[in-house]
């Protein structure tokens, strides 16, 4: 399997695979692609069987700072905020939609834009998840049922294959269904946690928001 480490010249190398889905929203690159199409052989059955899905779009939404090769920032300086809406959602919840980031920014843009404020670099993702959202479930995951396990393990997916562990902070913001993967997700991946770590073998910190079912 090719290497996908989002370094900021991988990165690059990413927008060009993906560059028809790419799209320019306010100063940000939204890059819309299937995780699945990053994985083959052992990878891709594995990530079936844990995650319950044969099919999982994601987007990706980058600063386009990014895109300088030259301006790669600290560990500690990135932050990465991942959005997981609930059963029967979609990524358009989070204000993702063509041509634009939706009104106002929407809120993916408005947290990215406060984190920035803070001085570090945000990143986006937003997960297709297990709604009619492009997600495709596995046979077998229909016939057993599909829990918040299964979206956290695609969570960890997404961020292990592009080398998002290797951050300052992870924030997780989920709606209903969503919220609770991401209290599963936050239970494997806390100190002591057996989810994956950064290259550098530290776990990145870890914020949890939930939406009640009145939210997105």
């Amino acid at each position: 399997m090719p290497d996908r480490r989002l370094t900021n010249e991988s990165l690059v190398n990413l927008v060009a695979e993906f560059s028809r889905s790419r799209r320019v929203a306010e100063n940000r690159t939204v890059l819309d692609f299937d995780v699945t199409d990053l994985l083959d052989g052992l990878e891709l059955e594995e990530f079936r069987r844990q995650t319950g899905l044969s099919k999982s779009p994601v987007t990706l939404v980058l600063p386009n700072l990014l895109l300088d090769t030259s301006a790669q920032r600290e560990r500690q300086d990135r932050v990465v905020v991942a959005f997981l809406h609930g059963f029967g959602g979609s990524r358009g919840s989070w204000g993702i939609r063509q041509p634009s980031l939706g009104r106002e920014g929407g809120l993916v843009s408005n947290v990215l834009r406060s984190v920035e404020k803070l001085g570090k670099e945000a990143i986006g993702v937003v997960l297709a998840g297990l709604g009619q959202d492009g997600g495709n479930v596995d046979p077998t995951a229909r016939n057993l049922g599909l829990t918040p396990e299964h979206y956290s393990r695609q969570l960890e997916y997404v961020l292990r294959y592009l080398d998002l562990y290797e951050c300052g902070r992870i924030v997780g913001i989920g709606h209903s269904f969503g919220a609770a993967a991401l209290w599963e997700f936050a239970r494997r991946n806390s100190a002591g946690g057996s989810g994956p770590t950064g290259r550098a073998e530290e776990r990145p910190e870890l914020s949890v928001v939930s939406i009640s079912p009145g939210g997105p």
